[in-house]
């Protein structure tokens, strides 16, 4: 009867203490009497049992139901190490099988979850963040349906925090891991590298080769380049931490990108490598003025550079001859001497810039000085000349070693007459002047200036002219330094706002970070800077007309960018990529390196597939650990309290959930069949005792 009916309960006719008395006054008198006094009383026991039976009224329950829908929660791991190793077409295939499961019973079906790494740049580096999707899906689940969860990964798992959590789960969390345990992985880890460095001053990067468990102390070439210099080659040894000393050679971003030799059959070789940003910054930009004689523009120039914050100035006045006679004792004049040997031999290369404003040769400085000056040029120096109608007589530097560097020769020829500096073609598309107009105000005109030196040009580009176009401001690159001539004293006047003034400040700090390679201010320059997966790159040119770049993505794949002219001499372009690492652009002449997302990303450090953060989990759920290169285990409905995982299975388990359609009540001992029972008892029972 119990494989027919769910349960069987009573009903009883009378109440409990009725049905015990009942009992008790009808059997009472059979065990009080001798037993040979009653000949029947065995069929009045049985008359008894029965009737107090009809009365307790035993009911069978059958109960109908409709069954409710077990949910298996499938989690597929499409994270970037799935995909850089190949496993993801594999772990895709596999899903496929699982949802198209038909030996599944009708009532479990799959719901089926796709993990992708954060995209949202705000998060930072997270890494594959699985068991956060994973217990993001589960709270949207039921947990009186959750027939169990099957997680599709290799295993490569950054949250491992939440794992205790997610242990607490009634249904079995079995673990698939994609890819071969056994094959092998090389990987480069930075340890330790600075954020910031000096320019020109060496700093130090920590890393280290680790092979897992084999070749420790085994020497392999790492190679390494700064930005688009040579690739320089050292030994390093496996499992040993190695220093390797980088010097930023500018300022802004330096990229240094190292690489190790790899293995045979390695799973990948994106960890063979490793990108490493450092900001180069300067200590303090120190620069030497030396005016010739003190005039109104004199403050101008030292009041412009003292307000830089960048710029750590020493400023010297020539106010006395070697040959100056007066009757004033040496022991008593207020002035120095000018320490020509000391700034221009001893400390010379000290200094990022040396500015000459409106000096002459008077016998301070011997041709021997300047010569040093033409050779600190060609080493990298840098060299502003600013000249009033000095340079156009018989004491001008232009008459000096320094004339093998300066990019103008004076014609002797003084111009006194007003005239507003006007920006040269060049100088519209110059980064040093054409922000300038933007900076001042369009709407606003430039002052004029009173005087100017007239010169043929010589080399370089002619950013400011002068009255019929005569060369007013000219910068020239001679060897690895920089050289910029002003050919006017009269800058000053925009400071002072006469005639409305001009943009004196800016230009003149444009016009020395220029001569100190400030990398924004570079003439011919490639550039990008990435937002989420969105590059932006600009290309600065003094040649007109659009351009293209090629961008090469972190798996080697290029595509051709065309850029638009936009303004000031640039040209932009923005695109979008798909994935995340470092991007080189190139148009031939020029190289720039740009990152989108987290440099050496968790993502890619380890991309051997491993066991150790789902083993664990699916232990502590009943749940069972395989690997996918042996075949996806075959799938069993299981109790809730029965085993859930086997060598080769691996179990869904059956909740029982479901809706109660109707109850169906049958009396187990009909009235008439009771009826006739007892009658029949009793039939008996008269017939025994009266014979």
């Amino acid at each position: 009867m119990a494989g027919l009916f769910d349960t069987i309960e009573f009903a009883p006719l009378l109440p409990i203490w009725a049905l015990i008395l009942a009992a008790l006054a009808l059997t009472a008198p059979l065990f009080l009497r001798p037993k040979t006094a009653i000949r029947g009383r065995y069929f009045r026991i049985a008359f008894a049992c029965l009737l107090i039976l009809t009365l307790a009224r035993p009911v069978a329950i059958q109960t109908e139901r409709e069954e409710g829908e077990n949910t298996a929660l499938l989690l597929v791991d499409e994270s970037g190490s799935q995909d850089l190793t190949g496993r993801l077409d594999a772990t895709r295939k596999a899903a496929d099988d699982l949802v198209n499961n038909t030996a599944l019973p009708p009532n479990i079906k799959w719901q089926r979850v796709t993990h992708k790494n954060q995209e949202d740049e705000g998060e930072g580096d997270q890494g594959t963040a699985l068991f956060s999707t994973l217990t993001d899906a589960l709270s949207t689940m039921s947990t009186a349906q959750l027939a169990g969860v099957v997680i599709l990964s290799d295993g490569i798992i950054h949250d491992e925090n939440l794992r205790g959590a997610l242990a607490k789960q009634d249904a079995p969390i079995h673990s698939i891991i994609t890819g071969d345990p056994d094959l092998q992985d090389r990987r480069l880890i930075i340890e330790q590298a600075p954020q910031f460095g000096l320019v020109g001053k060496s700093v130090d990067v920590q890393l280290r080769i680790d092979d897992g468990d084999r070749n420790r102390g085994e020497a392999v070439r790492l190679s390494y380049k700064l930005n688009n210099g040579p690739l320089v080659d050292v030994s390093v040894r496996v499992g040993r931490t190695e220093t390797i000393r980088i010097r930023p050679e500018h300022r802004g971003q330096n990229i240094v990108q190292f690489q190790v030799d790899p293995l045979d059959n390695e799973v990948s070789l994106a960890n063979n490598q490793a990108v490493l940003s450092v900001s180069g910054v300067r200590d303090r930009l120190r620069v030497v003025l030396i005016s010739g004689e003190p005039y109104q523009g004199e403050r101008a120039w030292r009041t412009t550079l003292k307000s830089d914050p960048a710029v750590d100035l020493v400023h010297f006045t020539i106010l006395r001859l070697p040959s100056s006679q007066d009757f004033t004792p040496v022991q008593e004049l207020s002035l120095i001497p000018f320490p020509s040997r000391q700034l221009f031999e001893d400390k010379l290369y000290e200094f990022d810039l040396v500015i000459f404003d409106r000096y002459t040769l008077r016998g301070v400085l011997q041709s021997r000085y300047l010569a040093n000056l033409t050779s600190y040029v060609n080493s990298g120096g840098a060299v502003l000349v600013s000249v009033g109608p000095e340079y156009a007589q018989a004491l001008s530097l232009a008459n000096t070693p320094l004339a093998h560097i300066l990019p103008a020769q004076p014609t002797g020829y003084i111009i006194d007459e007003s005239f507003r500096p006007e920006l040269t073609d060049i100088g519209n598309r110059h980064p040093v002047t054409a922000a300038l107009p933007r900076l001042w105000g369009q709407d606003r005109s430039w002052g004029k200036w009173e005087r100017m030196v007239d010169a043929q040009l010589l080399g370089g580009k002619t950013l400011l002219s002068g009255p019929a176009n005569r060369p007013l401001l000219t910068l020239n690159q001679v060897g690895e330094g920089r050289v910029a001539l002003l050919l006017s004293d009269q800058s000053w006047l925009w400071g002072k706002n006469i005639d409305g003034g001009g943009p004196q400040t800016e230009l003149v700090r444009r016009l020395a970070h220029w001569l100190m390679k400030e990398p924004d201010l570079e003439e011919e320059a490639l550039r990008a800077s990435a937002q989420g997966k969105d590059i932006t790159i600009t290309r600065q040119s003094l040649d007109e007309g659009q351009t293209s770049v090629q961008l090469t993505g972190p798996k080697g794949n290029t595509r051709s960018i065309a850029l638009t002219p936009t303004r000031e001499g640039q040209s932009e372009a923005t695109v979008s990529v798909e994935d995340h690492g470092l991007y080189r652009l190139s148009d031939g002449a020029l190289q720039s390196f740009v990152a989108t997302g987290a440099l050496n990303s968790l993502e890619y450090r380890e991309l051997r597939s491993k066991s150790d953060s789902l083993g664990p989990l699916s232990e502590a759920t009943g749940g069972g650990l395989y690997w996918l290169e042996d075949g996806l285990p075959a799938i069993r409905v299981v109790d809730t309290d029965d085993t859930k995982a086997g060598r080769r299975w691996m179990g869904l388990q059956s909740n029982n959930a479901g809706r109660v359609l109707r109850i169906i009540q049958i009396e187990l001992i009909p009235a008439w069949l009771a009826l006739l029972l007892l009658l029949s008892l009793l039939a008996f029972t008269w017939y025994r005792e009266s014979r």
